[in-house]
């Protein structure tokens, strides 16, 4: 689909990061390293994808697409 770096824009102009599931565990040093925060905030927004296209299928995904390119 994309990369972690172009998807993680994304997550950063929803603000999803501030919600994910682990936020409130402990913060070891390999957590805070760029490409692992780049890496979970492109699952963040790969996550909001595929719920949408579980919720509302292939053709409304395809429609929001274009509006993050």
């Amino acid at each position: 689909m994309a990369s972690n770096t172009n998807l993680a824009k994304y997550c950063d102009k929803w603000g999803l990061f501030g919600y994910r599931l682990n936020r409130f565990k402990v913060i070891e040093p390999e957590d805070t390293k760029p490409e692992t925060v780049e890496h979970e905030k492109g699952t963040l927004v790969e996550a909001i994808l595929g719920v949408v296209y579980l919720e509302f299928g292939l053709e409304v995904l395809r429609r929001i697409v274009p509006l993050i390119q």
